[in-house]
């Protein structure tokens, strides 16, 4: 029996349950470590990843814009109890450095994506054209809308938990390596639908430049109308320089976001003749389901359905 199996058994005979886990004679116990999270990816994540023996406070909630969001001192002390605070990092939460600076004792920020290799904001690369010029050189903060990522992502946070907790570590390292499979099986998934879409059409233009990592993973010229944020709106310039893109290379359809106002981008559509899509996640899962995967499935579907082509009837 290889080692994969044997992980797969023990997790089989584990008891998992919400907010609680059993000790050897069957006895619920509480959980072993607190952590709070400031973004609805990363708790997932942390569910993921820590199982029964983690609890996790739910700083912000899925829905929510993590480029708009604003901690408060009410979110602080809900985190009182935690040991760890989990971040995507990256740039993406400007308030860290005062959150830093306002940890009680013997609580720790970890920035979960401070260590996964970078996207820069660069004009020559190919995938990351159609940028605002002032971008040069910056770091793109959307990291886990790349698989292979979300795979490092979980082997740091199980090493995470694993130093906060050592007494748990081989569940730790059992259930990162539980949900790298799934993430495993996950990306194949994902490489089978975009197979489906001819290579020419593999251009995602989208609301914001949320997406540069999928694209960079899955072999797709990004298009955003925005910058890096929901906030920064495109100078006249930008976009006549995206209506000229997609009028020129055939996109098909351009995809709003959840929650966000999609005139602009209907304003691009009715100028260039696209269609206005689905919307997609770009850093909040769905809220009936508030998972990563299921984000990541909602929107290869949407893209897939709308970039593929129809069969005559």
């Amino acid at each position: 029996m290889d080692m994969r199996m044997l992980i797969v058994g023990y997790l089989l005979s584990s008891v998992v349950c919400a907010g609680v886990h059993a000790d050897g004679q069957g006895n619920e116990q509480p959980p072993s470590l607190v952590v709070a999270s400031l973004n609805p990816i990363a708790t997932d994540l942390a569910r993921q990843v820590g199982g029964s023996f983690v609890r996790v406070i739910e700083l912000v909630p899925p829905g929510t814009n993590p480029h708009e969001f604003q901690l408060s001192p009410g979110d602080l002390n809900r985190a009182g109890d935690a040991t760890l605070l989990l971040a995507m990092g990256k740039n993406l939460e400007p308030y860290l450095p005062d959150l830093r600076s306002n940890l009680r004792s013997g609580q720790e920020l970890i920035e979960i994506g401070a260590t996964i290799p970078s996207l820069e904001f660069e004009e020559d690369e190919d995938h990351l054209v159609l940028h605002h010029g002032h971008h040069h050189g910056v770091i793109d903060p959307h990291w886990w809308n790349s698989i292979r990522n979300m795979q490092r992502a979980a082997r740091i946070l199980g090493i995470t938990f694993s130093k906060a907790d050592p007494e748990h570590r081989m569940q730790y390292n059992a259930q990162t390596e539980a949900y790298n499979a799934k993430l495993r099986e996950l990306e194949q998934w994902t490489r089978q639908q975009v197979s489906r879409i001819p290579p020419q059409d593999r251009k995602l233009a989208t609301a914001h430049a949320a997406f540069n990592y999928f694209c960079d993973e899955f072999g797709f010229q990004a298009v955003p109308v925005k910058g890096l944020t929901t906030k920064e709106e495109p100078t006249p310039a930008h976009l006549a320089e995206v209506v000229e893109f997609i009028r020129e290379n055939g996109v098909s359809t351009i995809f709003p976001e959840v929650a966000a106002n999609p005139k602009l981008l209907e304003s691009v559509a009715q100028e260039t003749g696209v269609v206005v899509g689905p919307p997609l996640y770009a850093g909040s899962p769905p809220l009936d389901d508030p998972t990563y995967e299921a984000m990541v499935r909602h929107n290869m579907t949407v893209i897939v359905d709308a970039l593929t082509p129809k069969q005559a009837e």
